[in-house]
């Protein structure tokens, strides 16, 4: 006689097992209202406006598919679109089933069958999804690769978006149009150099890609630190000197990110150190007044483009540099370029404050200092000090005082007239030729005060 299953052999109520038995009871159970609907119409769609076809199609089940196709016949349509009028060819697309995907194609479905409220076809929707086999599939079953949606999007500007090299270099082979704009002039390109994918940029340019400059590419190469990219453009004809759409340059835009290595780069291919913007007035040295606040990168940036041309003594309607940059506390930007030589003694005839003016409005002492003893003339100061104070007892108006009633030293003299001589064109490297002590050379400087 034999013996019953003992209880350690049936499954638990939480064991994998149990977990099967109750999915594939559940399946069996919902199968069954279906069949045993008073309808008994198994073409019925869902909600979704889903239909068998589309849930064996999600599946990658293709036998079922040839059961149905077998058993309904006509009455089952492969084209049958959902609530979004999304086919299963979409479906099978966007899922990446490859096998499916031909096996469609080669019952009948449309290829070029469009859905969404974008109207995208089988192809569009591999192309976001990245699969090469799938959009091999489409393509040799007759998919129209230059098909745009209603933004105007082609499968290559999708595939580009989603930076896949090897769909992008398979598209182009088979002729995609590598220059098609989509609605606000976003090209292929132009979505490749903002997404910073280099192999991408490279393919595009070899495939015959146009660098149009409204598109501001170096712009946004420089914004994304792609030294190979904006080589690549430069190379393929881009501007070293484009004006972005607020007159801005490439150097500009490097300067802003405190990108010293790019600044120089673009320099040494010929970028302008004084380029004036014709919407706003700034020059790069404006911008470092503006956006460089760290000391070192202020610093290196400002005397980087003081010894490759930058006129520190360039009137824009910002103003002079160096009065931009006391007014905008930048103090480590204002204290480089006197150190480097800009005459603290020019005067903007369009407004009435000097140098030594703003320093004492917006400034600390040691500015102050600085400005006084690189040669300013007090004669030439406009506002009067002691109505400028902030508080009853104020460093900067005592200093002043202090200085109008106490000659400058012979050394602080001397310093003065040997800065002159060796003029603002590049002071500091016309300082280091000199046979000075090292100390000397800082005091010259405004290094030590």
């Amino acid at each position: 006689m034999g013996s019953s299953p003992s209880h350690s052999e049936e499954p638990s109520e939480d064991s994998p097992e149990s977990n099967i038995y109750k999915w594939y009871a559940n399946i069996l159970t919902r199968t069954s209202i279906v069949l045993e609907s008073p309808e008994k119409d198994i073409s019925r769609l869902d909600r979704h406006g889903q239909g068998v076809i589309h849930y064996a199609v999600n599946s990658g089940n293709i036998e079922v598919l040839e059961y149905l196709l077998a058993t309904m016949g006509n009455a089952l349509s492969l084209d049958q679109p959902d609530i979004c009028n999304f086919s299963p060819l979409h479906s099978a697309s966007a899922n990446g089933h490859a096998e499916m995907v031909k096996w469609l194609i080669k019952k009948g479905a449309d290829v070029n069958a469009v859905g969404g409220r974008h109207r995208h076809t089988p192809l569009h929707v591999s192309a976001r999804s990245g699969n090469l086999d799938v959009i091999k599939a489409l393509v040799e079953g007759g998919a129209n690769i230059n098909e745009a949606d209603t933004e105007g999007r082609t499968v290559l500007t999708l595939a580009v978006s989603q930076g896949n090299e090897e769909c992008v270099k398979y598209l182009l082979d088979l002729g995609a149009r590598v220059n098609h704009e989509e609605h606000g002039e976003i090209t292929a390109l132009r979505l490749a150099v903002f997404g910073g994918n280099v192999p991408v940029v490279r393919l595009l340019l070899e495939k015959g890609a146009r660098i149009v400059h409204s598109h501001h590419l170096m712009h946004s190469a420089v914004m994304n630190n792609s030294l190979e990219i904006i080589q690549m453009l430069l190379e393929s004809g881009g501007l070293v000197n484009a004006r972005d759409d607020e007159g801005g340059t490439p150097l500009m835009v490097a300067c802003s990110r405190k990108n010293i290595p790019l600044a120089r780069y673009l320099i040494s291919r010929g970028a302008d150190a004084n380029h004036v913007s014709h919407v706003d007035g700034k020059t790069a040295l404006h911008v470092c007044a503006m956006e460089v606040r760290e000391s070192k990168a202020a610093s290196q940036l400002v005397e980087l483009l003081v010894t490759n041309g930058a006129d520190m003594n360039f009137s824009s309607y910002q103003g002079l540099p160096l009065h931009y940059s006391i007014v905008m506390d930048n103090k480590a930007v204002a204290t480089k370029m006197v150190q480097l030589g800009a005459d603290v003694n020019l005067k903007d005839e369009r407004i009435i404050f000097d140098a030594l003016s703003f320093a004492m409005r917006y400034a600390d002492l040691e500015l102050v200092k600085i400005i006084i003893f690189a040669g300013f003339k007090l004669s030439n100061m406009r506002c009067d000090p002691w109505q400028m104070r902030k508080e009853q007892i104020d460093a900067k108006c005592e200093f002043l005082h202090y200085v109008k009633t106490n000659p400058l030293s012979l050394k602080e003299l001397s310093r003065i007239v040997v800065r002159r001589q060796l003029g603002c064109r590049d002071l500091l490297g016309s300082l280091a030729k000199l046979p000075l002590p090292p100390i000397i050379q800082k005091y010259i400087a405004l290094e030590i005060l």
